[in-house]
């Protein structure tokens, strides 16, 4: 009995868990796209991915992406399919698109546990596409094995797209580095091709591009424009420089993803300050997404992401610290906007400003002699004068001159000394650095006594004549020796009104995004207000000529629209033209969320007894029905076993005495209150669905119970048959004992 109890115990909770699990709205990460800037569940945010490449041979994936959640990222990136080996070339032995172009099941759930672990993560997944990975039957001139053919390969893409079509928080590189003549060989026709019949598939809400092996900016942008794709992803995969060609990628109206920047060990020398350097580039400019294009996931066949980080320096520093030099990093515009104007260099103060230095230039060279011969083949000589200036007047303001705005590459026989207006120069910003050169040493080796004469002076490089006092910065102003542009230089203009502005761009913006204010004498101060009064105050980036200022929507603002105000020191102006602020663009469709059923259900304590009545009564005849052919079948077939006979027996009487009690009910009611087998009825202390406080109960038309002579007369003909039946089987078996 105990276990009967929990078999239907279990029977009903089991179901009901299931359905209510799965009829409640599980919140999902949404991303989609407003503008040049991707948005998730709303909200424009620059986001950084991580190379996850071959997280489909991770052991935890769970583990993978909350060790890269913690630490800042926003998403990953992943192949279905990847190489086994890079270094030889080794297809994929497991893949999930199968040289047949069917899918792999255990695959496929591993990728959807996947998707769905980012998505409660807050994250987002570039799944990336590769034909040249799998051996099929087709074959590429630069790949050592046959490769997986067109055919196929768009066969699996779609049947991948399908089964995650109620994912919102993928996009898609429908092909890597499509254009890879000899390796890849996916030109645009297969790639439109591709494309149309996946949005036949399952629509055009999903987010697709196709990235190209073209180092060039500007390659991306026309594919994207040209194909057309939702997405410019640019590679920088060929020998091309972290920051390379970034500006070039970006275009209006689209944004601008860095799938591939250079990877991490394409240049042995790449620092911890190079990688964090090239993200903080591409948020400046104005780029949507930047991948970190780490090798650490390329082989993750037993072995954490972690672990692989943990095993390169270079790598383990960016992972641990990009986060704080992206949050500190102003977006810039992209494709919708221009970068905000390149910071100017204030001129430089007459050189009286510098703090007497020949002093200590002096002291050194009469101390160690030596030092000053042989400046050209060390350090020891300037490093002492660093040393000594740091710690008189100026303090960190003196710091090693540079060649070439390179900070490894020092002059030998030269300092520098800030005059800007932070406390020392900020690591990193070498171009914009507000510095006198000085030189302490007469330029000229090797150890020539006539040139090598310690002195100093404020000089231009190449070094001018002595004497000649004129600034220079942490490069070169000419381009003799050096390979970057010249400064601009502050106008230091000083507003002569008061500030008029002409018109807003654009007039309808979400957070995060970059505007611009036109107009005269501008200047960095702005106020935003709201049509409740409420202002806030933002800092913009005026130009030189005080005729454009950009500023950025702030992250946590309000949507709406905002009046917009700019202040100099001649007054203030606010716009005629309202700034409206909102929120994301056109989400993904909402996933399917079943939904509970209601029609012809009861929708008041009435209806709720009327309905419990009659299904009991359905319920009554289909148990009736059961038993007795049951018990009938039990009895034909007991051969004489009198166990069974009586078992049959009893299980008739008990279904005729349990008909008998739920259809007597009728006539029990009837006796202790009328009004209780009535249409209507009265029940103290409930609430009321009319003006005579009753609720309306009608019993089912179809039963013959209008009163207590037809519930009596129903009740002994169900007797009467009862015996009837009891009789025949009697006599049935009494022919089959004389037998």
């Amino acid at each position: 009995m105990y276990k009967c109890k929990n078999s239907v115990l279990f029977r009903i909770i089991i179901p009901l868990s299931i359905f209510l699990f799965f009829s409640t709205p599980v919140q999902a990460t949404t991303l989609t796209t407003s503008g040049n800037k991707f948005t998730i569940d709303g909200q424009a945010k620059f986001l950084v991915l991580a190379g996850y490449f071959d997280g489909m041979d991770s052991p935890s994936p769970s583990v993978d992406l909350t060790y890269l959640k913690s630490k800042g990222f926003d998403g990953i990136r992943i192949f279905p399919n990847w190489w086994n080996e890079l270094s030889p070339l080794v297809s994929d032995s497991d893949p999930l698109i199968t040289s047949d172009g069917s899918l792999d099941q255990d695959k496929l759930n591993k990728l959807i546990s996947i998707v769905d672990t980012a998505n409660s993560k807050g994250m987002i997944v570039d799944i990336s596409f590769a034909r040249e990975v799998v051996e099929g039957n087709c074959s590429n001139p630069g790949i050592p094995t046959s490769v997986l053919c067109k055919t196929e390969f768009k066969e699996g893409v779609i049947a991948v797209a399908r089964a995650l079509r109620s994912k919102t928080n993928v996009f898609y590189d429908l092909s890597n580095e499509h254009d890879y003549v000899g390796v890849v060989d996916f030109p645009r026709s297969d790639v439109l091709d591709l494309k149309n019949r996946i949005e036949n598939a399952i629509g055009t809400g999903s987010i697709l591009s196709v990235s190209t092996t073209d180092p060039n900016g500007s390659t991306a942008v026309g594919i994207a424009n040209g194909y057309p794709m939702d997405v410019v992803n640019a590679h920088f995969a060929s020998g091309q420089e972290l920051n390379s060609n970034i500006s070039a990628a970006l275009t209006p109206g689209k944004l601008t993803y860095i799938g591939e920047p250079n990877n991490t060990s394409s240049v042995p020398s790449y620092s911890t300050q190079n990688l964090i350097s090239a993200v903080v580039n591409a948020k400046k400019v104005g780029v949507a997404a930047w991948t970190f294009h780490t090798d650490a996931s390329f082989y993750l066949n037993g072995v954490s992401l972690q672990s692989k980080f943990e095993a390169k320096s270079n790598e383990l520093g960016f992972v641990n610290s990009f986060k704080s030099a992206i949050d500190s990093t102003v977006w810039g515009g992209g494709g919708n906007n221009p970068p905000p104007p390149v910071a100017c260099i204030n001129a430089a103060p007459d050189p009286s400003v510098v703090p007497d230095m020949s002093s200590v230039v002096n002291a050194v060279a009469s101390e160690n002699p030596n030092w000053v011969l042989e400046a050209c083949d060390n350090y020891d000589f300037i490093d002492e004068v660093v040393k000594r200036l740091r710690a008189g007047q100026g303090g960190t303001r003196w710091a090693y001159e540079a060649k070439r705005a390179n900070p490894n590459d020092p002059w030998k026989e030269g300092v520098s000394y800030y005059y800007g207006t932070e406390n020392y120069p900020v690591a990193g910003s070498m171009s914009s650095y507000e510095v006198f050169a000085v030189d302490v040493l007469r330029q000229g080796c090797p150890n020539n006594p006539s040139i090598n004469a310690p002195y100093w002076e404020v000089a231009d490089w190449p070094n001018n004549p002595p004497g000649t006092f004129n600034v220079a910065y942490m490069y070169p102003k000419t381009t003799s020796g050096g390979s970057l542009p010249t400064p601009v230089m502050c106008s230091n203009g000083v507003p002569t009104d008061p500030p008029t502005i002409t018109n807003i761009d654009p007039a309808i913006a979400v957070p995060g995004q970059n505007v611009e204010v036109n107009g005269t004498n501008l200047s960095n101060e702005l106020q935003l207000t709201d049509n409740n009064g409420t202002i806030i105050n933002v800092e913009g980036l005026a130009n030189n000529q005080l005729t454009t200022t950009t500023f950025m929507v702030p992250l946590n603002i309000t949507p709406g629209i905002y009046q917009v105000a700019v202040t100099n020191s001649k007054g203030s102006t606010t716009s005629t033209q309202s700034l409206t602020v909102q929120v994301g663009g056109a989400p993904f469709s909402a996933p399917i969320t079943p939904a509970i059923p209601t029609q012809g259900l009861p929708t008041n304590l009435g209806q709720l007894i009327e309905q419990i009545f009659s299904w009991s009564l359905y319920i009554l005849g289909i148990s009736v029905f059961v038993m007795f052919f049951y018990s009938g079948f039990l009895w034909l077939t007991a051969a004489g076993n009198t166990s069974k006979i009586g078992e049959a027996k009893t299980h008739m009487t008990n279904a005729v005495f349990g008909a008998i009690l739920l259809l007597s009910s009728y006539l029990i009611l009837y006796t202790i209150n009328p009004d209780f087998v009535k249409n209507t009825f009265n029940l103290p202390g409930l609430g009321t669905t009319n003006s005579n406080n009753t609720i309306s109960a009608p019993l089912p038309s179809s039963l013959p119970l209008n009163n207590a002579a037809s519930q009596i007369r129903l009740l002994n003909n169900l007797l009467n048959e009862y015996n009837n039946y009891n009789n025949a089987v009697n006599q049935l078996n009494t022919s089959n004992k004389s037998l």
